[in-house]
């Protein structure tokens, strides 16, 4: 009998092995309730393969997803390097240790010696490990199956579909919190034993095998923050699985746990599981949440040819039926809740209130992630793919003022490269902002991140200068624009940058957007001054409906009634503006035959004239801390959902599944 049910059972003379008695733990009150769920005399069916490695009630599945290995002469993904080179930090310490013991010294002479790699870890590893393993509860259903899950919100669980594949299999469940040997002698290490809440929330995936569901009386565990970085977790590292195998207290694997494999989908990896530890979460050795598991793998031949033991048949087999464990990508998770399509208002707020839970930016995909990815009836692993592979009808933009921060700027070069290759917007707009500066900006993405960044350079009507950097990745292209002779005659002063993009990947309709970033009335000049410059824009928009106009300046501007009236053309189907609280402000002039079809802003953007439909602020995209931290104006950054003229009917998905897995 384990200390969870002895404890649960002190209150009684005797402690016989069948009884069912135990203690509900909630708000500190105990209340005696039935455990039906404990009984050893219920049977399931399993497929004739898996019964011998089965016993009792313990949970298993049948469905598994495999990644797709690399086809032959296949080109890794570019995006590599920029994760090797992020992650190079990690094993700064293992180096250092490395390079201690061959330092001009004869090594005969060492008396300790790393051997091979060093698995040397911090001393507050266990402490981490302790305190974020609290959330980590056992599943029970009704019918005597058995799971693994984890809080990653006080009120919400996350665990696999095929553990809790309906709210009905939800309702008859219980979450059982520190069912452990030994728990700890603290408030947050009291046992105790909590329904879920699938009436309030209930968000589940097949597909991708996961399941989101609320609970209520086990906030005092804390949670396992969720962040869609996928550069937690390349492959060779390490990762640590908290668990309940075959429903057994929690335990851990923490030994040999190499990952094999690592895609935006899947992360594969040799670690010890057995049924019931499907929902357990997989961190790597920085405690940081990287993948949900959920089943066990044939491996790739490729990847070890020695022959290995099928745990299944306890055979030994040829090097294609080795396994290894699998567990889906959190950041997978975040793209497919990006771009989930409610039928309802209550799932709308079901899954509104997942993405807020949800932290931090992926660097691969960027700021906006897979927000207006075109769905139509894709798969979601289809989905995750094309994501990552940047196969997106959108462009991403971005205007940051620079005012005011010039001495901070300055020799920061490195950091402000990581703020760009972290967001991965198409185009920056830098103004007031130092040329020489952002050319070493330039030169650190080349050579740190791998991203190639065009430069084109202007200036505002005060004179201050007007950068602009473009990824050339898809082949963006971007060119200045000379302003009609008889605009900057009549004004006096010199005009501001005027922009062409031509979009490679868009259609007829939105392959081309005129960028103007006009000035902010913050930098001394009146709003008024803006007026001939609008109405220029306003003539020559009449003269060609196809094109779109991003226009950028001060809000008190570009809500000017006269302005507004000007911009809002009777040939304009749609006009969008929206403005940030330091008097930053863009506005879309949206063509009749526009191919824009929906446009993202950041958090810190408020929407003050435009389309529901249209302009949607994303309250999940919270700029960077180190963006914020810098102070001075926040960037304004804007993505514009584009036609790409291809279909996007629905196709079989790449990955194909492979006889002989199971889940665990």
């Amino acid at each position: 009998m384990s200390w969870f049910e002895a404890k649960s059972l002190k209150t009684t003379k005797e402690l016989k092995p069948r009884n069912r008695i135990a203690t509900f733990i909630m708000a500190r009150k105990p209340v005696p309730v039935p455990y039906p769920f404990l009984t050893t005399d219920q049977k399931q069916t399993y497929p004739p393969s898996l019964a011998s490695t089965l016993s009792g009630t313990e949970l298993n599945g049948v469905f598994l997803a495999v990644a797709r290995p690399a086809l032959a002469g296949e080109m890794p993904d570019p995006s590599m390097h920029l994760v090797h080179r992020r992650d190079q930090l990690r094993r700064v310490g293992r180096d250092r240790i490395l390079q201690s013991t061959s330092g001009g010294r004869d090594p005969r002479l060492d008396r300790e010696v790393i051997l091979g790699e060093s698995n040397l870890l911090p001393f507050d590893f266990l402490r981490k490990g302790d305190k974020i393993g609290r959330a980590v509860v056992k599943i029970q259903r009704g019918d005597g199956a058995a799971g693994t899950g984890f809080l990653v919100a006080p009120d919400i669980l996350l665990t696999n579909n095929h553990v809790l594949s309906d709210s009905a299999s939800a309702q008859s469940a219980y979450a059982l919190a520190n069912y452990e040997r030994m728990p700890p002698d603290d408030p947050t290490g009291l046992p105790a034993v909590a329904r879920l809440k699938p009436q309030t929330l209930f968000v589940t995936s097949a597909e991708l095998d996961f399941t989101f569901v609320a609970v209520e009386g086990i906030d005092f565990l804390g949670a396992v923050p969720i962040d869609r970085d996928s550069f937690n977790l390349i492959e060779n590292e390490y990762v640590n699985l908290i668990q309940h195998p075959r429903g057994r207290p929690k335990e851990i694997a923490v030994q040999d746990n190499l990952v094999v494999r690592a895609d935006s989908l899947v992360a594969q990896y040799s670690c010890d599981t057995e049924p019931g530890s499907s929902g357990s979460p997989v961190f790597n050795n920085q405690w940081r949440l990287v993948a949900l598991h959920h089943a066990s793998v044939l491996a790739d031949e490729a990847h070890d040819p020695q022959p290995s033991t099928d745990p299944s048949s306890g055979q030994t087999t040829n090097a294609a039926a080795r396994y290894l464990n699998e567990g889906i990508r959190l950041s997978a998770i975040a793209v497919w809740l990006e771009t989930y399509e409610p039928s309802n208002p209550e799932e709308r707020r079901q899954i509104d209130r997942l993405l807020g839970i949800v932290q931090g930016l992926d660097p691969q995909i960027g700021f906006f992630g897979a927000l207006g990815h075109l769905v139509d009836g894709k798969s979601a692993t289809q989905i995750v793919n094309e994501s990552y592979q940047g196969d997106t009808a959108k462009l991403d933009i971005a205007l940051w003022n620079l005012r005011g921060l010039e001495g901070v700027i300055h020799g920061r070069a490195d950091e402000i490269a990581r703020i760009i290759a972290d967001m991965r917007m198409d185009i920056w707009i830098f103004a007031a902002a130092d040329s020489k500066d952002l050319e070493g900006v330039a030169q650190s993405l080349k050579v740190k991140f791998g991203l190639d960044y065009g430069f084109t350079h202007g200036r505002d009507p005060t004179g201050r200068v007007v950068t602009v950097l473009h990824n050339r990745a898809r082949g963006l292209g971007l060119e200045s624009i000379a302003w009609p002779t008889e605009v900057s005659t009549a004004v006096g002063c010199e005009p501001p940058l005027y922009l062409k993009a031509i979009i490679p990947w868009a259609d007829a309709n939105s392959a081309e957007l005129r960028i103007v970033p006009l000035f902010w009335s913050s930098w001394a000049v009146a709003p008024a001054t803006d007026l001939p410059w609008v109405e220029s824009i306003a003539v020559q928009a009449r003269q060609s409906d196809a094109v779109d106009w991003l226009i950028f300046g001060s809000s008190a501007s570009l809500l000017a009634p006269e302005n507004l009236l000007i911009l809002s053309g009777e040939k304009n189907d749609h006009l969008i503006v929206a403005a940030d609280e330091a008097d930053g402000a863009f506005a879309l002039m949206s063509r009749a035959t526009s191919g824009v079809s929906r446009v993202y802003t950041s958090s810190n953007l408020i929407p003050t004239l435009g389309h529901p439909e249209l302009l949607i602020v994303a309250g999940d995209r919270k700029l960077p801390s180190s963006i914020t931290s810098l102070g001075g104006h926040a960037p304004i950054a804007v993505r514009l959902v584009l036609n790409d003229g291809k279909s996007h009917g629905s196709t079989a998905s790449s990955r194909k599944r492979k006889k002989g897995a199971k889940r665990v």
